[in-house]
């Protein structure tokens, strides 16, 4: 669109310049209008030419990072597998400790009462110690 502009512009340039010639000397505002045109002309062709270069870069930078995005995306999906299983293992690691937890405290339960029946049981010998003491001298008494 913008060279088809320029294009005319050349085209509009150029007959403006063949009317200035055929004008002679009252055409010198044709000439004029004809420089004016052409100068117009050369500067729309060299900002084509830039908006040109600019799109191409634009569209080639588009292509590397389309190109990156394609190779980001496997990446990306083996990154939230490898955090979908560190999330699996978490929670299996998780009910692996509340077992070891209830494991703990019935550990502990048990301890406390085997304690407690120990002290029960060294209270029960203290007491037979006792009375098989005092049946030693009953039967101490009782000898002839």
């Amino acid at each position: 669109s913008i060279n088809s502009l320029v294009s005319q512009t050349n085209i509009l340039s150029l007959n403006a310049a063949v009317e200035a010639a055929r004008a002679g000397g009252q055409g010198r505002g044709f000439a004029v209008v004809a420089k004016a045109v052409g100068g117009l002309a050369e500067q729309t062709k060299r900002t084509a030419e830039q908006m040109t270069a600019t799109s191409q870069t634009s569209i080639a930078e588009a292509d590397d990072i389309n190109r990156l995005i394609e190779e980001l995306v496997p990446q990306l999906q083996r990154v939230a597998e490898s955090i979908r299983s560190i999330s699996a293992v978490s929670r299996e690691q998780g009910a692996g400790l509340d077992q070891i937890s209830n494991a703990a405290v019935s550990l502990n339960n048990a301890t406390k009462e085997t304690a407690s029946d120990a002290q029960e049981l060294a209270r029960s010998a203290g007491d037979l110690a006792a009375q098989a003491l005092k049946m030693k001298n009953l039967l101490d008494s009782f000898r002839l």
